[in-house]
């Protein structure tokens, strides 16, 4: 506990002494990294998954992309104005401090929230499971950390550790970043003021025909989702799912315990893709279509950073 402490002191100390951190060319060359080292990237996840008995795919150039638009973004300038009383006043932006994150492991998810990290100057402890492609962060944070100290930049600023140890002083962190379903967000908002949720990697499937059920089959099986499969009671399907009363205790359902991350309806009922589609409160909702073009974590990079205003 003392140690964990310790280090969330450091951490912050080291992310307030560097507010900037040149993150452009950091950025910039974690890109070439991950573009120069496909191969090496995509074989440690294969070993990682291998040991889980689990299918790899892994697109190397979504993580380009991720890193690509984080490095285009525009941070806020640091702005002076002057009032009719001749007052000024400044805007300005200010990094959180420390950001921890609760996930299980993505590696999607770990490209994307160190580059926010280091692009909003902040610090990042990455809580991962036991088990979930060690490997392959590992390889990550150990790139972005010699990046880091290349560019003379404090390495200790990004930060890795695999635990599902729930007593960490979270509190202590400046913000709690959750990505996973309901009951780990619940399970871990208690502990943090400044939480920031996403049920990222989670999915709500509803079948309430199977007109399509070849392609229903398809999208599981390819699915990188973590599925929740629920089914028209109504239905003789092999699917592996929960039976229930139709669309609107779908709906009940999805609203009351999924991640509210994503949600897809199998239906050629138009009355019940309509209220689907009004009443499911998930950020993406889908008719009869792939959800595993979601790609987005919903994690703002706007929630890494205060906008400030002070008197000058």
């Amino acid at each position: 506990m003392e140690e964990f402490l310790t280090k969330v002191k450091v951490m912050r100390e080291m992310a307030f002494e560097s507010t900037d951190l040149g993150a452009e060319k950091v950025l910039k060359e974690f890109y070439i990294f991950i573009e120069q080292n496909e191969d090496i990237i995509k074989e440690c996840y294969k070993l990682d998954n291998e040991l889980k008995k689990k299918e790899s795919f892994l697109a190397i150039k979504r993580m380009l992309d991720t890193v690509d638009e984080i490095n285009k973004y525009e941070m806020p300038e640091t702005r002076t104005y002057t009032l009719l009383n001749e007052r000024k006043f400044i805007m300005y932006k200010q990094s959180k401090g420390v950001i921890g994150v609760v996930y299980d492991g993505d590696v999607y998810i770990t490209v994307e929230l160190i580059a926010k990290a280091i692009k909003t100057g902040n610090a990042l402890i990455l809580n991962v499971g036991i088990n979930n492609n060690i490997g392959t962060n590992n390889l990550l944070v150990t790139a972005i950390k010699e990046i880091l100290e290349k560019n003379d930049k404090p390495k200790g600023l990004i930060d890795i550790i695999f635990s599902e140890n729930n007593e960490l002083e979270y509190g202590e962190l400046d913000s709690l970043v959750l990505v996973g379903n309901k009951k780990i967000q619940e399970k871990y908002s208690k502990y943090n003021d400044d939480i920031i949720k996403s049920g990222y990697g989670y999915c709500e499937i509803y079948i309430d025909d199977l007109n399509n059920e070849q392609f229903i089959k398809e999208v599981i099986k390819k699915s990188e989702f973590k599925l929740k499969i629920y089914i028209n009671k109504d239905l003789q399907t092999d699917i592996d799912g929960e039976k229930i009363n139709g669309c609107e205790n779908a709906i009940e359902c999805i609203n009351k315990d999924g991640a509210r991350f994503t949600s897809v309806i199998f239906s050629d009922n138009a009355n019940c893709q309509k209220i689907f589609l009004k009443r499911c409160k998930s950020g993406h909702v889908f008719i009869n279509a792939d959800p595993n073009i979601a790609e987005d974590s919903n994690i703002s990079i706007e929630d890494f950073y205060y906008n400030k205003i002070g008197m000058v």
